[in-house]
């Protein structure tokens, strides 16, 4: 009986935990609080790191509409103290930048220690992209890079 007891104390508990991270999107972790391609649930930002201390970390994004993962071959800067997260706005960003309802992944790309280095030219005919700021986005059912013409 002390037993049972217990077992349902925990499954209270966990249903309650459960219930309360659905109802307040903080709790998530940062990579996976925004629905990129509006089908109401979240996708996930996922990340490779070098290891070098100013350089580089790598994003894929993965869209629960098409259980699909993309990856991009953007370089990001490093210095993120706990993971790669929102403490560098400058670097990474997500918000809607273009008011359609969504939200973009804005990146400041190819740099090391902040420094500019030339875009490659297979980024530059892959992605028709000319600048170190970029806005990943999903527009008519596909993601999509475009340059973003300033910092936010």
């Amino acid at each position: 009986m002390l037993f049972n007891m217990i077992k349902i104390a925990i499954l209270l508990t966990l249903c309650s935990f459960i219930v309360s991270c659905n109802k307040d999107e903080t709790q998530l972790p940062y990579l996976s609080r925004f629905d990129f391609d509006n089908d109401n649930i979240h996708d996930t930002i996922n990340y490779s790191y070098s290891g070098g201390a100013h350089c580089c970390y790598q994003i894929s994004l993965f869209l629960s509409s098409s259980n699909t993962t993309q990856t991009f071959p953007f370089q990001i800067d490093g210095g993120y103290i706990g993971g790669f997260d929102d403490s560098k706005p400058d670097t990474f960003f997500i918000k809607d930048f273009d008011n359609d309802g969504l939200p973009e992944i804005y990146l400041k790309i190819n740099t090391y220690n902040g420094d500019p280095i030339d875009i490659p030219i297979e980024w530059q005919e892959a992605y028709n992209i000319q600048t170190h700021y970029i806005l990943i986005d999903y527009y008519n059912n596909k993601i999509r890079v475009i340059d973003f013409p300033e910092q936010p």
